[in-house]
């Protein structure tokens, strides 16, 4: 009875810390706050950026676009700042062009922040390199030349009652979402990165929310603004948007990633066409694609260990003396053999291969 209890003590906990942990840390996500020199949006509500030219042109939905929003409620624009607060749940017919990992009712007068730089930093663009790649593995030698990097911090729902001094202590217990989006480039190729990290709550109270939840929830996507072209995540409009941060389209909980400057927005992995055209996206499980890539490293390293290995037995067997006797042969013979054995062992795959170094 004691090993049955343990063996569903041992299947619960399992199962809720998969779960709990599958987002993606904080740790993981893109450098960000004022230690790097963010630029902050202002405390507002509705609010967006003053519009700011990019360093070099960014492609999305097949347009090429010079300058951006970056709006309180979880979007950037490219055509217009957006102050609406309750997404719309299909193709927008109006002049907006937006990429929005978490379209809702944000409230950040009182606490929360929104963090965004454009950066061409080697690290930030290697890092935005690595995870594309492995995305698309068709993708070679990418060299990313700029990004821009929004984060959205411990953000609440909007409450009507926030400012009421009678209830001003709840701010503090109030449901919070934290996730980013970069968006990157090589100056024709375009791509989007969404990193969640907690979503606790989908909506405000002036979508219908009631402590966050119910109403119409958060949309996650993208859309042209032209009524047709549009690319949302599954889950968008209903209470699935909470569950976006512990699914993928990269087999990693908690990351999407997309290629978006082509006519139709295209997502890594685990998607499909329907038969009226339209883009379906797909959560999809860890893929092999990224273990076959590892292993290709890897054996790329050992070919080339034994590439010096045979280079070196070469030098050893031209080295060794020819021995006068019969009995020195073997001895001989038995020493550079055993020498030989040695070094393919040791040199051939050194110790500790599958472990990777920390660069400085």
């Amino acid at each position: 009875m004691a090993t049955a209890r343990l063996l569903l003590l041992y299947i619960v906990t399992t199962a809720w810390l998969s779960f709990a942990l599958a987002i993606v840390p904080l740790k993981h996500f893109f450098p960000h706050g004022t230690s790097m020199r963010d630029k902050k949006l202002e405390r507002g509500d509705d609010t967006s950026s003053e519009e700011f030219q990019l360093k070099m042109p960014f492609h999305f939905f097949g347009q090429a676009y010079h300058s951006l929003w970056v709006n309180v409620n979880g979007a950037i624009s490219f055509a217009s700042p957006i102050a609406t607060f309750t997404p719309e749940c299909g193709p927008v017919n109006r002049e907006f062009s937006a990429i929005g990992p978490y379209w809702a009712d944000v409230d950040i007068r009182e606490t929360g922040n929104i963090y965004y730089r454009q950066s061409k930093r080697k690290s930030d663009l290697k890092k935005a390199r690595r995870e594309i790649e492995d995305a698309f593995p068709d993708i070679e030698r990418l060299k990313l030349k700029w990004a821009l990097i929004v984060t959205c911090d411990d953000s609440m729902p909007r409450n009507f009652e926030d400012f009421d001094k009678k209830r001003c202590h709840e701010c503090n217990n109030r449901k919070r979402n934290t996730f980013q989006l970069v968006i990157t480039t090589d100056g024709k190729r375009s791509y989007a990165i969404f990193y969640y990290n907690k979503l606790e709550w989908t909506t405000g109270e002036a979508s219908g929310g009631e402590l966050g939840l119910g109403g119409i929830p958060a949309r996650a996507g993208f859309d042209l603004g032209d009524g047709k072209h549009y690319t949302m995540i599954p889950g968008s409009c209903n209470g699935d948007v909470l569950k976006i941060n512990h699914k993928s389209n990269v087999g990693s909980p908690g990351k999407w990633i997309f290629r978006v400057d082509e006519a139709n927005i295209r997502s890594a992995g685990c998607s499909k066409q329907n038969e009226s055209g339209e883009q379906v996206l797909k959560a999809c499980k860890p893929a092999k694609k990224k273990l076959k890539k590892k292993l290709k490293k890897v054996l790329k390293k050992i070919v080339k260990k034994q590439k010096k290995v045979a280079k070196k037995i070469k030098k050893i067997l031209k080295k060794q003396e020819e021995p006068k006797m019969e009995s020195t042969t073997t001895e001989a013979t038995a020493t550079t053999a055993a020498e030989v054995q040695r070094m393919s062992i040791d040199q051939l795959i050194p110790k500790n291969w599958w472990i990777k170094k920390k660069t400085k």
